[in-house]
């Protein structure tokens, strides 16, 4: 076959675009986590010095322990009800006439779509008004609101390739709506479902705009970060960096692992 000059430009031009987006998302990082280690008050690049001290003063704070306990305390809850809310919204859509169940799933991607700072200022309005402002149930409902989206875009895609055949075939051999799901739809699915509630729990754990404007005296781990980026900058904020960015590798490299593998046994399950 003969190549084009635009076969040879893509053989060029998208391993260059490759190596630079590797780049543009490393780099950042590469400097970050040495200054956690930095022996002086003050951050410097290149680092002077070796020490865990920044590490250990993370974990004798009181304040940045609440904030991680709060973290992970608001992630749990925002990936439970956000995957169990964002997968029934699924079934829904799939279920609706094409053009409908477009025009409702664009809907549930609004808070990706505005942008974030107005979407803070009515939260806030609308928690002050309830009387949740600065409360964990006032945070949990934001936060839940920001992960659905990434919930419901996932769920309608495993429910749309997985299809209603199976389903219908295990209704006409007389299984319950609620054993059809269990035994059929639910093991399909699972791997979209795992992949849900991991980023959930990302998106929330990560969450800084929209909590800045809500938490109150509750702050997040991202809010302490920015709190001590304003206040006093010093190497304990890359540490706290470090120590969220290790974190989220722990959850998000097995994850891909398992996503990967039950996509390969897909693959390569022969048809019944």
């Amino acid at each position: 076959m003969k190549t084009t000059f635009w076969d040879r430009c893509g053989r060029t031009v998208l391993p260059a675009y490759f190596f630079l987006m590797i780049a543009y998302l490393v780099v950042p990082l590469l400097i970050v986590f040495p200054l956690a280690f930095s022996d002086t008050t003050y951050l410097v690049f290149p680092p002077k010095g070796f020490t865990w001290r920044w590490f250990a003063e993370i974990f004798q704070s009181s304040a940045w322990l609440e904030a991680f306990y709060r973290s992970l305390l608001l992630g749990f809850f925002t990936a439970i009800l956000a995957t169990s809310l964002g997968t029934l919204a699924a079934m829904a859509i799939v279920r609706l006439p094409t053009k409908t169940g477009h025009v409702v799933g664009m809907a549930f991607l609004v808070p990706q779509i505005v942008p974030a700072v107005i979407i803070a200022l009515g939260a806030f309005l609308f928690l002050n008004s309830i009387s949740l402002l600065g409360t964990f149930p006032g945070l949990l409902i934001m936060h839940v609101m920001m992960a659905l989206p990434l919930v419901v875009v996932t769920m309608t895609a495993a429910l749309r390739q997985l299809g209603q055949g199976h389903v219908l075939a295990a209704r006409v051999l007389g299984a319950t709506p609620l054993k059809a799901f269990i035994y059929v739809t639910l093991p399909t699915i699972a791997p979209s479902l795992a992949i849900s509630i991991v980023f959930a729990f990302l998106i929330s754990f990560d969450e800084l705009v929209v909590t800045l404007f809500i938490s109150g005296s509750n702050p997040t781990v991202p809010v302490r970060i920015w709190a001590d980026v304003r206040q006093e900058l010093t190497p304990i904020v890359p540490a706290a960096v470090t120590l969220l960015t290790a974190m989220v590798a722990a959850i998000a490299v097995p994850m891909e692992i398992y996503r990967h593998r039950a996509a390969k046994q897909v693959a390569i399950e022969p048809p019944s």
